[in-house]
């Protein structure tokens, strides 16, 4: 479901929104108050509504309450929380806020949205289990960890158990 919200009164109505989400359609909320009045009719009068789509709205539902491919996109942002709001021009005076999670936002938006560049490193691990000879745990390492360096030990492709990705400051 699509709610479309006008004002702070419309804000407070919202039950399921996450601290993020609320964060977001709050500050667009008193933006058209504040410009345009929180007594307006947000269908006929100047300033326009927000259009919030809980995680999950599909973009056949989203289009089908706001076409977003058909009006001209101002900008978008992304917010704390991956939430994403697009503002749009529908007319002079008018515009419609369409607030989402990031995990929904269709690409003619993702488009808009400004780039970071980030590091990531990748990391990979390759595991390999040998028989080692020894009087003592700390002699087997000792041993293993020579042939390691002679190369009579080598870990291949095959001996991979996994990768993870993080970013590097």
């Amino acid at each position: 479901m699509i709610y479309k919200i006008g004002n702070m009164e419309d804000v407070k109505k919202l039950f399921s929104v996450s601290d993020a989400e609320r964060k977001v359609i709050t500050k667009f909320a008193r933006i058209l108050s504040d410009m345009y009045g929180s007594d307006r009719d947000i269908d006929n009068d100047y300033g326009g509504y927000i259009l919030f789509a809980p995680k999950g709205t599909s973009h056949k539902e989203i289009k089908a309450a706001f076409d977003y491919e058909e009006n001209l996109l101002e900008y978008a942002e992304l917010h704390k929380g991956d939430v994403c709001a697009a503002v749009y021009i529908t007319s002079t005076e008018y515009g419609v806020v369409l607030i989402m999670s990031m995990d929904d936002v269709p690409d003619i938006i993702r488009e808009a949205l400004p780039k970071t560049v980030f590091k990531i490193g990748i990391s990979e691990t390759l595991s390999k289990t040998i028989d080692v000879e020894a009087v003592t745990i700390n002699e087997a390492i000792t041993i293993a960890k020579k042939k390691y360096k002679t190369g009579e030990i080598v870990l291949t492709a095959d001996d991979f158990i996994g990768v993870s990705f993080e970013e590097v400051e």
